[in-house]
This record gives C-alpha cells, sequence and structure tokens, in this order.
C-alpha cells in the first residue's frame, strides 16, 4: 500500500460516483481484468509522485490500463 493509495472507507464513498454496473442483462463486452480501485490508485500514484506512466511500479495495473483517456 502506498501514501497516496485510497482507504476502503473512502472507496465506499468514491465508487458510487465512479463506477455504475449495468445490470446483468445489458452488460456487454468481456468483464474487466483489472480491478477499479487500483487502477484509481495508480492515478493518484501518478499524480501525487510526479513519475511518468510508463514508470508506474509493478504494484498497479499496467500503465496502458491506468492512463486516463485523452480528448
Amino acid at each position: 500500500m502506498y501514501p497516496g493509495d485510497l482507504t476502503e472507507a473512502e472507496w465506499k464513498c468514491l465508487a458510487p460516483c465512479l463506477v455504475k454496473p449495468l445490470p446483468t442483462e445489458r452488460r456487454r463486452g468481456r468483464p474487466p481484468k483489472q480491478d477499479f480501485h487500483a487502477v484509481v490508485n495508480g492515478m493518484l500514484y501518478v499524480v501525487k509522485t510526479g513519475c511518468q506512466w510508463r514508470m508506474l511500479p509493478k504494484d498497479f495495473p499496467p500503465w496502458q490500463t491506468a492512463l486516463p483517456p485523452l480528448r
């Protein structure tokens, strides 16, 4: 666990705002491979430390997964 990681209590408050699962009959595609909590922690790690996305430690999901979509 890194200092910037969300605690379980923080995640319980934040998750309903970020993750809205669809009903089972409306889901399409493959189920996600990565835990969304770990992806958010990876994003917070990069923001807090200022490291490059490709330098994300192996404790987090792959950097390509944690990288937020660019618009």
